[in-house]
């Protein structure tokens, strides 16, 4: 042990979920285990592989967490000194098709991980070839999120080649997590966090959480079973969608948050939408390029009254995205909201999760090809639904995450369709009352 620290709370958030044994926190809709997997085409050295994740592990102290209760029940982190990180290879069949290498990959990432134990990294390699490997780094969820994924593998895709042709690796030194704890406890005492507390309560004020009816009879018990179907919106249109946005000074993720909330307004007909939308709050300065969980929960009420048109809800949900993320720094479970009796509550749990994000390709690995694998995860649903957008900038892909017991596999496929169709009908016709793509819906 090199020191002990405090947690995030969003690293206690999940800390609890876990001591409970429900997998994931209620709103972050994905395995303990977060998952890199590539396909690795190409000439590997192992050696080098396993060197450059062993630096990794020494910049990032986080990642050699292990959390233990104290007496009063209370988490705590210790730090453990660096230490080597083995990579194992699994021979596989040579041909073996995606369904083998995909029950691999699975069996993998369901091994268990010990948040006492520590050791929340760890990496295989399946070889289905000479030339072709698919690479597997399991971490789990509390020490890493999807930014963290896109620091952890740029600072690889620098690192492996550098190492290859023994030359030293340029990595600026690596933001410590602790110091952004720290900087989140000192802010909470802070005015900013005052008027944070001040907007989500009048901003939530009367909200109820919006639902998407299903075409199955809502099940008596809390289930968490749920499916997943994938989709891809043409990249032709994917490209139109974009465009439209920026003509409208609207980035992609806010351009197809929009998208998604008008295919659930014409679902449900209702005026007042209140969903949640995961977002990485690293606004404090200087933790661009740290690693570990910095996951917190917007709340995104869009109004749409008076039968706007599709330009006017693109202003309504751009004003309202930019306004939850100027408060993104008040952790979702501090917000309190007024009760008409003087009382307050907890800040209402969404049952619809909206997350549309922009990332980037995977970089080269010098000589190496590196492809991501297309995971179709089985994981606990704890909202209704929960729609997933990803803009790599080549791709505009999704998957919806629903509770089996609410949703059938048809229903959601048709959902997906509409969403699909919607498209071409948002970018062609902008300017036309929302109400008109009730027809587009209706023939998807």
């Amino acid at each position: 042990m090199i020191g002990t620290a405090s947690l995030s709370l969003s690293e206690e958030r999940l800390w609890r979920a876990e001591q409970a044994g429900d997998g994931a926190a209620p709103f972050i809709e994905c395995p303990r285990a977060f998952a890199l997997v590539r396909r690795l085409r190409g000439p590997l050295d192992v050696a080098v592989l396993a060197e450059v994740l062993t630096e990794l592990l020494l910049r990032h102290e986080v990642l050699r967490s292990r959390f233990l209760a104290c007496a009063d029940g209370t988490p705590m982190r210790i730090i453990d000194p660096p230490h080597a990180v083995a990579v194992p290879v699994t021979d596989l069949e040579p041909g073996s098709d995606d369904a083998v290498v995909g029950r691999a990959v699975a069996e993998e990432i369901a091994r268990p991980i010990d948040l006492t134990a520590g050791l929340l990294l760890r990496a295989r390699l399946l070889r289905l070839a000479d030339a072709d490997h698919v690479l597997v780094i399991v971490i789990h969820h509390i020490v890493f999120d999807g930014w963290s994924c896109h620091v952890f593998w740029g600072e690889f895709s620098a690192a492996y080649p550098a190492r290859l042709t023994g030359q030293p690796v340029a990595l600026p030194p690596a933001p410590r997590y602790v110091d952004y704890v720290a900087a989140q406890r000192k802010w909470l005492g802070s005015e900013s966090a005052r008027l944070s507390r001040q907007y989500w309560a009048k901003r939530l004020r009367g909200a109820q959480p919006s639902t998407l009816p299903g075409d199955r009879e809502a099940p008596a018990a809390p289930t968490t079973e749920s499916g997943c179907e994938r989709f891809l919106i043409a990249p032709a249109e994917a490209d139109r969608l974009r465009r439209f946005g920026r003509d409208y000074g609207a980035v992609p993720a806010i351009t197809a948050t929009a998208l998604l909330l008008l295919l659930l307004h014409l679902r449900t007909d209702a005026e007042d939408l209140l969903v949640g939308s995961p977002i990485a709050d690293r606004s404090y300065s200087g933790f661009d390029a740290a690693v570990g969980l910095f996951l917190n929960l917007a709340l995104l009420r869009v109004d749409f009254s008076s039968d706007p048109t599709f330009v006017e809800l693109l202003g309504r949900v751009r004003r309202t995205c930019l306004e939850a993320y100027g408060h993104s720094q008040l952790p979702y479970d501090l917000i309190r909201v007024p009760l008409p009796d003087g009382a307050s509550a907890e800040a209402p749990v969404p049952r619809i999760i909206c997350n549309a994000i922009t990332t980037r390709p995977t970089p080269r690995l010098g000589d190496l090809v590196a492809e991501p694998v297309d995971m179709k995860w089985a994981t606990p649903s704890h909202a209704d639904v929960s729609i997933h957008l990803l803009d790599t900038g080549e791709k505009m892909m999704g998957h919806v995450l629903y509770k089996s017991a609410m949703y059938s596999q048809p229903y959601v496929q048709d959902f997906i369709r509409q969403l699909v169709a919607l498209v071409p009908q948002v970018v062609d016709n902008p300017t036309r009352r929302l109400s008109h793509y009730a027809a587009v819906v209706a023939c998807a």
